[in-house]
């Protein structure tokens, strides 16, 4: 296992410290779980942003034909 140290303000540190204690997470458990989901989000902006790429502006298709296209019941 690694160790990464960096420098904070101390009104950053209180801020994590306080935000870290609210959901009962260490200091480094708060920032490594606020880090993986960081990276996740930006995977999947940039894997959507990808597909929107591929989206056809022409396509007509409804919400209700697509839900019927993979067996949705759409009321």
């Amino acid at each position: 296992m690694s160790t990464i140290s960096f420098r904070i303000s101390d009104d950053l540190e209180k801020v994590i410290k306080g935000k870290a204690k609210l959901q009962n997470k260490t200091v480094s458990t708060f920032i490594i779980d606020l880090l993986k989901e960081t990276i996740e989000d930006e995977d999947d902006y940039r894997l959507a942003m990808a597909a929107y790429k591929t989206i056809d502006m022409d396509d007509k298709t409804t919400l209700e034909g697509l839900c019927a296209e993979v067996g949705i019941d759409y009321y």
